[in-house]
């Protein structure tokens, strides 16, 4: 192991420690603080039994149950507490993404695509053209008539088109398709609706519009 190597090897470990011990914290802070919200969270919450995962999963909930418990919110400021938070770990920015060079990563393949920094599903193209990875949801209709169970599905004409920056994700597009539809399928679906594919959009050289 060389100099490089053991002093990441040894940050690794620092960061490790570090979590571990918040991780108490927060688990102390469930354990002997009690409210309306923790006692409710706890009732809900499905047994973990021997399953160590789900325990890890309901330690987190109640830890971040209780630190929000803690903070006396107005009905008002906890929805908005509780949308942010919601958006960020969902990986979703928080305002308007800007494209410039500082919000895209190193490129990730030969052909030169690059990720969003702010939002991992927004991919921009060697060339510079972006797309929103799943922009466009695809349902099918339910196997059996009267069921109400919709088969929704993303593929590779998910990506909807971003045509300029600053940009605002917005909700999903769902568009309907037939049962055990394919790619084309799908592609046609978009054309029907009049929504822009991705495989329409013309190459940077031919749409201006994304030139920083």
């Amino acid at each position: 192991m060389n100099n490089t190597e053991r002093s990441a090897a040894i940050a690794a470990r620092r960061r490790h420690a570090c979590y571990e011990q918040h991780r108490e914290d927060l688990i102390r802070l469930v354990d002997f603080r009690d409210n309306q919200i923790l006692a409710h969270a706890r009732r809900e919450l499905p047994s973990a039994a021997d399953n160590e995962r789900q325990h890890v999963v309901n330690r987190l909930c109640l830890a971040a149950v209780a630190l929000f418990g803690c903070e006396n919110l107005t009905p008002f400021e906890g929805q908005y507490a509780v949308e942010t938070l919601h958006k960020l770990l969902r990986w979703q920015p928080l305002g308007a993404l800007a494209g410039d060079a500082t919000e895209w990563s190193e490129p990730f393949d030969d052909e030169g695509h690059v990720r969003n920094t702010r939002m991992p599903e927004v991919i921009r193209t060697g060339d510079g053209r972006a797309f929103w990875l799943t922009g466009y949801v695809f349902r099918e209709p339910p196997e059996h008539p009267g069921d109400e169970d919709w088969h929704t599905f993303t593929c590779q004409h998910s990506r909807m088109p971003i045509e300029g920056f600053p940009w605002l994700p917005p909700a999903p597009v769902m568009v309907d398709v037939e049962r055990d539809a394919d790619d084309d399928t799908c592609l046609a679906a978009l054309r029907a609706a009049g929504l822009h594919a991705f495989a329409d959009m013309p190459r940077l050289d031919t749409n201006p519009a994304l030139v920083d």
